[in-house]
């Protein structure tokens, strides 16, 4: 015959004293408050999955109630008969909250800032500061404190339009290379998950560069005027002062 649980009531646990060791009061359905040796107080739920004896915290009273550590051990045997391990589900839940915690630890200018100190020896003083300065003045102002993964094309999009606008398209061309360096970077070594930088052609934002090209002298005439032209350059002052210099 099967022993019967008396349920526990708040006086009970109130009243309940620490002894020389940990010792349960149960309140039946498999749920119990663990009385430790040291004053604390905690609620666990014993249950049985694949025929494995299993148990599970549900937290300290009182911050724990006993209603609500009642209405707990309700939940759990639901999920239970319906196959569903509630260990599991807690241990799934703990790891997506770290993933979460490391994401958004894990900033844009958190990463931009450990590559370049990782970098900083192989490279020039004058190019760390540029490419340091860059990021400060023109690209952690909006995405500096973005976890990395949160980073898409169209907020490195709006940067290089931002800076468009001042009309500086050699600084943002560098800046565009430093933010693909660093998301390069970041996915090497397993803190980003892809490049957004890649999706985007750059020329499209801020143009092309503007070369000058000079007309080739192809010609027999054209050769033997130019040569003609420099022989009889007598050059600038400044140049004929250098010649005589270099006579004396």
């Amino acid at each position: 015959m099967a022993r019967t649980t008396t349920p526990l009531t708040d006086t009970k646990i109130k009243t309940s004293k620490p002894k020389e060791k940990d010792y349960k009061l149960s309140d039946g359905g498999g749920l119990y408050l663990l009385v430790t040796k040291a004053g604390g107080k905690h609620w666990k739920l014993k249950y049985r999955f694949n025929n494995k004896e299993k148990k599970l915290s549900l937290g300290a009273y009182p911050s724990i109630s006993l209603s609500k550590a009642r209405e707990l051990r309700e939940y759990y045997k639901s999920q239970i008969a319906i196959n569903i391990d509630p260990n599991e589900v807690l241990k799934n839940q703990k790891s997506t909250k770290e993933q979460e915690v490391i994401k958004n630890q894990n900033t844009f200018q958190k990463i931009a800032l450990e590559r370049l100190a990782q970098i900083e020896s192989d490279i020039s003083e004058s190019h760390y500061k540029r490419s340091r300065n860059g990021l400060i003045n023109d690209v952690f102002p909006f995405i500096g404190n973005k976890p990395i993964d949160s980073v898409v094309a169209e907020d490195i999009i709006y940067i290089l339009q931002v800076m468009m606008k001042r009309d500086v398209r050699n600084s943002a061309k560098q800046v565009y290379h430093a933010i693909s360096k660093t998301f390069k970077w970041a996915v090497a070594n397993a803190k980003a998950k892809r490049n957004p930088a890649a999706d985007i052609e750059v020329s499209e934002i801020i143009g092309k560069s503007n070369k000058k090209h000079y007309p080739t002298i192809t010609d027999d005439t054209g050769i033997k005027n130019l040569l003609i032209s420099i022989d009889e350059y007598t050059g600038e002052y400044s140049m004929q002062k250098t010649e005589q210099i270099g006579h004396l």
